[in-house]
């Protein structure tokens, strides 16, 4: 290589890890600024804050909704986590597992949550979930969550099994496992 390829390469290696860390500031920053902002002791919001405290996760801790709101959250989160991993573990193992043109249209099938936008999205859940009686409740809200959450989830273990070789699948059968 040339000394100028050389530059050029270092240069644009500079230029790649600048955006990186400009792309992970702006990621980060409105969570940051939600963060400063919930120590304020002010009845309206101010940047910065002019009183600090902990005002507001006192109350969250005394007021009886956001215990409920927090409680809801957490039913929620965990169920849907636990929907979405139940019904990709068995996808992507399939999908890692078989080649072919059908395995590709699972695969690809499985990102459609990610492509369409939430409100046709939401739309189309909110007639769905009308017809079938779920409208504000727990199972409905569930079902809704891992549905979105579902093709990350794919995705993820998709890359962890086909990171595995085939030949431990092999090794282990020849020592008396079975394919379950």
């Amino acid at each position: 290589m040339t000394r100028t390829a050389i530059v050029l390469s270092s240069v644009a290696i500079t230029a790649a890890r600048i955006m990186q860390v400009t792309t992970v500031i702006f990621a980060l920053l409105p969570a940051v600024l939600v963060l400063i902002l919930s120590f304020s002791n002010e009845s309206i919001l101010y940047f910065p804050p002019r009183h600090w405290g902990l005002t507001l996760y006192s109350e969250i801790v005394s007021s009886a909704e956001w215990v409920h709101a927090l409680e809801t959250s957490l039913k929620v989160g965990s169920c849907a986590a636990a929907v979405a991993l139940l019904t990709a573990a068995p996808a992507a193992y399939a999908i890692a597992r078989h080649q072919g043109l059908l395995s590709r249209v699972c695969e690809y099938t499985s990102l459609g949550p990610l492509l369409i936008p939430l409100a046709s999205y939401s739309v189309g859940l909110y007639f769905v979930f009308l017809k079938l009686h779920l409208l504000g409740s727990l199972p409905g809200l569930v079902l809704a969550h891992a549905v979105l959450a579902l093709p990350i989830t794919i995705v993820v273990l998709l890359a962890m099994l086909r990171r595995i070789p085939n030949d431990y699948e092999l090794a282990a059968m020849s020592l008396g496992a079975t394919r379950q």
